[in-house]
């Protein structure tokens, strides 16, 4: 998803984005938070466990202008195809990987993104 920065930087976003989470999940804990770079561009990744169940969460903002793109992924033990155990979190992690945005606009944003 694209969200509009709305005059926030990327770690104000963060730090909002992780106080909604912990605010509407008592049992929501913060493990990491990263700086990191997607696609040559500046990007924060947070990891996250809540709920129960195994129940576990990254998310990751791309800052690319005036927009941060978010990534975000909830898995757990129970998501797991039989005998395929981390399909999820490494179809995820290889996204993020392989991002790139392929074509800039006239005010230096891009208009098109793809991952391989």
């Amino acid at each position: 998803m694209s969200v509009l920065k709305d005059e926030k930087s990327l770690e104000e976003y963060i730090e909002d984005l992780t106080e909604r989470f912990a605010t509407g999940d008592p049992g929501w804990q913060l493990q990491t938070r990263t700086d990191t770079q997607v696609g040559g561009h500046e990007a924060i990744t947070i990891e996250y466990r809540f709920g129960g169940m195994g129940r576990y969460g990254t998310a990751t903002a791309v800052n690319n202008g005036d927009y941060l793109f978010v990534f975000n992924l909830t898995a757990g033990s129970f998501c797991d195809p039989p005998g395929m155990p981390g399909l999820e979190p490494g179809a995820y992690l290889h996204m993020i990987e392989t991002f790139q945005f392929v074509e800039q606009g006239s005010e230096g944003r891009a208009r098109q993104a793809h991952w391989n």
